[in-house]
């Protein structure tokens, strides 16, 4: 079961990886990123809908878990996505990434504080590789920094600490990943409906935003979503936020190969480093 939550946390982080290099491709479609964070939820709950109809999913959950998928979509699913996607137009995606990293800590200290947890020194040690690394992965001479982005950054990986201990320290662990993942979707397009009386919410982009977006509901929204949920009830969000190191690795890569960007020394070891966090956690036996 270790080895099947770890594949799982690691596919996920293959997928969220994916999703600055298509929100940056979506941006130049002309979208903003509050829109393009209500056409991926929209997206997704049709296809999640759809997929729940076909396979006659039950829905039906109980008072406690619907308040708890409530405030876990507001302020773990929801605002996390908007304050990472508006960080993206203040600074770098790879500074960003950086800054959101902040999470993994965030998760080990709550759990050891609150949780109880045993303080681990090979996952100790993996985090502080993966901090490292990913710090390496965005270190660029040319890089301008904008304070409003970084504290946005910043709160939005605070904000993705309380979402994954939420999946592990409550009842809602138990419950199906899809039927989860649908109502943190269906709670968010309720958000993000009320929240376009304020903010800007308009469609008025190309083809390419479109496309952008119904890729990332699908990629990330469904398949990287509940694959990440899965995987911290079988290992716990601390490993898992750990593991999480990977995504980075993916933006870097496609980043070269889309959008050809060099590969610097500091990029080199900054992968070499997260990959042997990666391997530390992999072979670690106590979870």
């Amino acid at each position: 079961m270790k080895n099947k939550g770890i594949l799982m946390t690691m596919f996920s982080a293959i997928l969220f990886g994916f999703m600055p290099i298509f929100a940056k491709i979506a941006y130049l479609g002309g979208i903003n990123y509050y829109s393009l964070v209500f056409l991926r939820s929209m997206f997704a709950l049709i296809f999640i809908s759809i997929f729940i109809l076909i396979k006659k999913i039950s829905i039906k959950i109980n008072f406690k878990d619907f308040i708890n998928l409530f405030f876990l979509s507001l302020i773990g699913y929801t605002l996390t996505q908007l304050t990472l996607f508006a960080s993206y137009t203040y600074i770098s995606t790879g500074v960003a990434t950086t800054l959101h990293f902040i999470y993994p800590v965030c998760i080990m200290t709550a759990n050891i504080l609150f949780f109880k947890e045993r303080v681990n020194k090979n996952k100790v040690f993996a985090l502080i590789l993966a901090i490292i690394g990913i710090s390496m992965l965005s270190i660029n001479k040319n890089i301008k920094i904008d304070i409003r982005g970084v504290f946005i950054a910043i709160i939005s990986g605070i904000l993705y600490s309380y979402y994954m201990l939420v999946i592990e320290h409550t009842k809602i662990k138990n419950m199906n990943s899809v039927v989860m993942t649908f109502y943190l979707l269906l709670f968010s397009m309720i958000f993000l409906g009320f929240g376009s009386l304020k903010f800007e919410l308009n469609f008025n982009f190309n083809y390419l935003s479109w496309f952008m977006g119904m890729i990332i509901a699908l990629l990330c929204s469904i398949f990287a979503v509940i694959l990440l949920q899965m995987g911290i009830k079988e290992i716990g969000s601390s490993t898992a936020s750990i593991l999480s190191a990977f995504e980075p690795i993916v933006s870097v890569i496609l980043g070269v190969i889309i959008f050809r960007e060099s590969i610097t020394i500091n990029i080199f070891l900054g992968i070499v480093f997260v990959i042997v966090s990666v391997l530390i956690v992999n072979f670690n036996k106590k979870y």
